[in-house]
């Protein structure tokens, strides 16, 4: 499986599309589950939760983009809310513009069409995971769906896995402390690196 998420620069942004910037305020919606899709965004800098019928379904960090699933499923509505958890700086791309350059840059649009298939795939897991997994097996789950870099580590905090698996966050400082123990994990602050992937993906029935 691969945990590294696709992300863009700026510059290459900046270049294939026309947009606006905006800042957002930690607890300010970008949009809401149901509002019609007319704009995708760019993560310029901040971090931006996904949120689905009151479920927590991931988040999205800059060089990321949020609102693409609507967007290419063609559906006039977004399917989810978007919720940022922190003060967030973003580029407001029109929808139109935004499939533009779709059709316009077959590479780019390859590559949106391999984020939409892990997003739906991401979805259709979690749902799978509420219902037949053990709490550690749902918090270990979250960790690898969110590594974001070739280093093996994601910026996950108790809050966060409990919002994502709907474990408590004293039950997921304990598993924390069992995966350290077995040399699993290593936590830091603000970031779980990851020591022993092949054993998290068992633990996880990741196989």
């Amino acid at each position: 499986m691969n945990y590294t998420n696709k992300s863009f620069s700026l510059g290459y942004v900046n270049t294939l599309f026309l947009s606006e910037r905006i800042e957002v305020k930690e607890g300010e919606f970008l949009f809401h589950e149901g509002d019609l899709n007319n704009f995708v965004f760019f993560i310029i800098e901040g971090r931006i939760k996904v949120v689905k019928k009151k479920i927590v379904i991931g988040f999205t960090k800059e060089n990321e983009f949020v609102g693409i699933t609507s967007c290419l499923c063609e559906n006039d509505h977004y399917y989810f809310s978007a919720l940022a958890c922190e003060d967030s700086i973003l580029l407001k791309i029109h929808k139109a513009v935004f499939k533009k350059a779709l059709s316009d840059n077959p590479e780019f649009g390859k590559i949106m069409i391999e984020i939409l298939c892990e997003r739906i795939k991401l979805t259709d897991n979690k749902t799978k995971s509420f219902m037949n997994h053990t709490s550690t097996e749902r918090v270990v789950n979250e960790i690898l769906n969110h590594i974001t870099n070739e280093r093996l580590s994601c910026q996950l905090t108790p809050e966060d896995l409990s919002e994502l698996t709907g474990v408590s966050k004293k039950l997921i400082q304990s598993i924390f402390k069992e995966l350290a123990a077995k040399k699993l994990i290593k936590i830091i602050p603000h970031t779980i690196e990851i020591l022993d992937l092949n054993q998290l993906e068992i633990i996880g029935k990741i196989v």
